[in-house]
């Protein structure tokens, strides 16, 4: 069963606030060092019944801004490893948002591992 993806928007997400001058530059532990990368990927399904679709822009605004302060809080997460530094660089850079659209939910659900990986996190 062939599941088609139709990616709507991809767009970065910056903090709401700068990061302060004397929190841009965050050591790495010894441990953090250690450890491999590694990209995190979380992804969210909200399924569309013909009624919704005002609300889902409106989740999808909420989501974002509500991410853009979160940001400011856990401003490691919106900035760069410089592995060779042994150090993150929090230069409020941001991360990732994608919107998707599946055909019929239940479809993508029952492949969502193998399509996730192939379509929408295969860009970073």
């Amino acid at each position: 069963m062939n599941v088609q993806v139709e990616v709507i928007s991809k767009e970065i997400i910056k903090p709401s606030s700068p990061t302060p001058n004397p929190l841009r530059h965050y050591k790495l532990f010894f441990l953090d060092q250690l450890t491999p990368s590694s990209y995190t990927s979380l992804v969210f399904f909200y399924e569309f019944n013909g009624e919704t679709q005002p609300a889902i822009n409106e989740v999808s605004k909420h989501l974002k801004k509500s991410l853009a302060k979160v940001l400011t809080l856990f401003y490691r997460l919106a900035g760069r490893v410089k592995i060779d530094d042994h150090f993150v660089d929090c230069n409020d850079e941001g991360i990732a948002y994608l919107e998707a659209q599946v055909v019929r939910i239940q479809c993508f659900q029952y492949h969502r591992e193998s399509v996730r990986k192939r379509t929408l996190l295969s860009e970073k």
